[in-house]
């Protein structure tokens, strides 16, 4: 089990206590919700404690779809309202029948998947319907669904969004956290366990006390 990681920016070790910690060690769905700038992938890659992981990210999914639909153009439209918007369409909402989050999880999920395995989910959060979809199809797939609620400051998610090479505009940004904050009031009680964590802190964890992470269920 992984006891100690290192954190190569502040050559730092995160002990135990301070992590994300799970009962079960496999077969876990974990949801990381959080609004753009949230800080979901630091908490990724450094605070979930588990081993045999296993990410699937939603961007990813974002990007490989805006290429398709824009080519060589497609950081340009993605960073427009309009472009950003078609995006979530096509990868987030589920009445949109080109839906791809769905269809690419349902594989990522197959029956071919080794049943030691952990699937760390980047969701965001924002779409409500979808993190329904994802939740149901982590459940029939016989997995434990945890979800970890990544709360930080708007206008601190505001700061770390503006140094990303892809930005988005300051109201999407804030139009964003506030769904993912009313859509956390009915995720909660679907999940089996549920934690939030304080990232209020850029990138230091060296003062960061361990109830910064609550488990609430």
């Amino acid at each position: 089990m992984r006891v100690l990681i290192k954190n190569i920016i502040k050559e730092e070790v995160i002990k135990e206590e301070r992590m994300v910690n799970f009962d079960q060690k496999s077969n876990n769905f974990v949801v990381i919700a959080g609004g753009p700038g949230a800080g979901k992938s630091f908490i990724t890659k450094n605070l979930i404690n588990l081993d045999n992981v296993k990410e699937f990210n939603v961007d990813q999914v974002r990007v490989m779809t805006a290429k398709k639909l824009w080519g060589d153009k497609w950081q340009e439209m993605i960073s427009t309202p309009d472009g950003y918007q078609k995006i979530l369409d096509m990868t987030y909402t589920t009445s949109d029948p080109r839906n791809l989050t769905v269809k690419y999880l349902k594989n990522f999920l197959g029956t071919d998947r080794e049943q030691s395995v952990n699937v760390v989910y980047d969701a965001g959060g924002g779409q409500e319907q979808v993190m329904k979809d994802v939740h149901k199809i982590a459940k029939d797939s016989g997995m434990v669904t945890n979800l970890v609620h990544v709360r930080t400051p708007l206008e601190l998610a505001q700061i770390r969004n503006d140094e990303r090479p892809r930005s988005l505009p300051d109201d999407m940004v804030a139009q964003y956290h506030q769904k993912v904050r009313d859509n956390m009031r009915n995720m909660i009680p679907l999940f089996d366990n549920v934690w939030i964590v304080d990232n209020k802190e850029l990138i230091d964890l060296s003062d960061r006390p361990s109830d910064n992470i609550e488990k609430i269920k």
